[in-house]
């Protein structure tokens, strides 16, 4: 049986290899990835490739931290609708400097 998760990363950051926790930034950022990545369940547009997506993720985040704006950036409306149902109205746990920024994160879909 195949597996797949949702690898985030953010953009700028290149990264050769997988994605692990132990190649994160410290921070702020490399918490934001991990609370995205809870929140993502492999879309199922994706179930029957056999190859590797990415897709950049931009949105906000409310004053009472709830993710907001969102809009994937694909080929593949699909995705882009699926990954956005996912996201919207999903909580995280940010600073208050954070609020309503514009945040952007690289999912990277890889099959296990």
């Amino acid at each position: 049986m195949n597996y797949f998760r949702a690898l985030p990363l953010i953009l700028g950051w290149l990264v050769s290899g997988l994605y692990t926790p132990s190649e994160a930034k410290t921070g702020p950022e490399a918490e934001l990835q991990q609370q995205l990545a809870h929140y993502i369940n492999f879309p199922k547009s994706l179930q029957r490739t056999t190859h590797n997506s990415s897709v950049a993720i931009r949105f906000r985040v409310s004053t009472d931290n709830r993710i907001e704006h969102v809009e994937v950036v694909s080929q593949d409306q699909l995705l882009n609708q699926d990954l956005t149902q996912q996201l919207m109205g999903k909580k995280l746990s940010v600073s208050k400097s954070e609020q309503a920024m514009l945040h952007t994160v690289r999912l990277r879909f890889v099959q296990e």
